[in-house]
């Protein structure tokens, strides 16, 4: 049991190194903008998970935070 305990952090360090070296190493910004999306919609959900999951809080606040950063780009 404990050596697949191991086994399982290696494979997470080991996939944290390569998604930090990602952007520096890759040509393509197509796929360095879909994986900073990607994270960042992520983030977005473990945040609600924890608001209405654990502490059963209702907040409309990160919505309008998130909406607020998509509009901005536009009406430049």
């Amino acid at each position: 049991m404990k050596r697949k305990f191991q086994l399982n952090h290696y494979l997470l360090v080991v996939i944290v190194i390569a998604l930090a070296i990602f952007p520096f190493v890759s040509d393509s910004r197509t796929w360095t903008i879909l994986l900073t999306q990607i994270f960042i919609f992520s983030i977005l959900a473990m945040s609600y998970d924890i608001l209405l999951g654990y502490t059963g809080i209702v907040s409309f606040g990160h919505a309008m935070f998130f909406g607020m950063v998509h509009i901005r780009p536009q009406s430049c």
